[in-house]
């Protein structure tokens, strides 16, 4: 672990303040900023550069600390067991690992919110991960899981003001992360990762999916059903593949392809409905040669923003891709947006 963050330090992390260069001091309790000389704490082997930016998310915060530190003595089988309840860990573990093995091994993803990390426990094929979140007691919770592998490391950080340098990351991973973002901090987050991301790159953003299935069920039930703002302790905005595309839509200036796919078919925990033997197979089917259907009772959608190797040429204006130019032959007033990725 120990060798993980020093090779972190040396080549991707900086201050998040000044973005100076950091040192880790001998005695490995810190890291120091050789430029601003601010100092941040390292527990449990994972820095904290928190310094009281999240106003807007404290309570989240703080009650995600709260129901990590339930669980901290558990072991890794408990912790997974807990996962399970609110994710489909054979869908996710999956997808995860065909986007890492599109890197290569020298290369670093950033994992936006990864909790306790669960995507990447017992992987080892592809780029090295470096897992931010603003719980330090999920990271904790994360590291217990992890355990000792060094391809994976931990940072407590506010992704509104990440310490990585410019041009650092090759890929971008975040399950369930952006729907918890206020509008405000959404797009700084998303100015943060223009920074951090080199020019060629690949991002996938999973949300909740505003399900019709869902919408019906809760109606039957007499229920309301969240779709937008503040629930409880935090923000919760389901998004449908059109929304979350624009949202993303403008980002490096429109210059990314943008295709987008659906999971978690037959996982819904809202209802308790979590199959034992989970139909890997058929949901595959079903999200790419029906997605209008699936996206009827899908938990989950998932977009992908890639940049294009030709963006200069504006080459993505052409109708066979799923982006959007903002300097192309065609005004997107006059050219509805269309997604066919599949």
């Amino acid at each position: 672990m120990l060798k993980a963050l020093e090779r972190a330090i040396e080549n991707v992390f900086v201050c998040p303040v000044c973005k100076g260069q950091l040192v880790l001091e001998e005695v490995v309790s810190y890291v120091r900023c050789t430029c601003c000389q601010r100092a941040y704490s390292i527990n449990d082997g994972i820095p904290v550069f928190l310094r009281g930016e999240l106003v807007a998310q404290e309570e989240e915060r703080q009650f995600r600390d709260v129901l990590a530190d339930e669980y901290i003595r558990s072991d890794p089988q408990t912790l997974l067991g807990v996962v399970a309840r609110h994710h489909c860990i054979p869908v996710m573990r999956k997808h995860a690992e065909e986007f890492r093995a599109k890197f290569k091994p020298n290369e670093w993803l950033l994992d936006v919110g990864i909790g306790y990390g669960w995507h990447w426990a017992g992987q080892g094929v592809g780029a090295k991960i470096i897992g931010v979140d603003m719980s330090l007691g999920n990271l904790i919770l994360a590291r217990h899981l992890l355990g000792e592998q060094d391809d994976v490391v931990l940072v407590c950080a506010d992704a509104a003001a990440l310490p990585i340098r410019e041009s650092a990351i090759s890929g971008v991973w975040s399950v369930q992360m952006f729907q918890h973002l206020p509008k405000g901090i959404f797009h700084i987050v998303q100015r943060e990762l223009n920074r951090v991301l080199r020019d060629e790159f690949v991002m996938e953003i999973c949300n909740l999916n505003p399900a019709c299935l869902h919408k019906v069920i809760y109606c039957l039930f007499g229920r309301e059903f969240h779709r937008q703002g503040k629930l409880g302790n935090m923000e919760l905005n389901r998004l449908s593949a059109i929304e979350l595309i624009d949202v993303w839509r403008p980002f490096r200036n429109g210059y990314s392809k943008i295709s987008h796919d659906y999971s978690e078919l037959f996982f819904h925990p809202d209802f308790n409905f979590r199959p034992r033997r989970y139909p890997l197979q058929l949901e595959h089917a079903l999200a790419t040669h029906f997605p209008k259907l699936a996206a009827l009772f899908a938990r989950q959608v998932h977009v992908r923003i890639e940049r294009l190797k030709d963006y200069e040429n504006n080459a993505c204006v052409s109708e066979d891709l799923n982006c959007w130019s903002p300097t192309g032959s065609l005004d997107e007033k006059e050219k509805p947006y269309e997604d066919t990725s599949n």
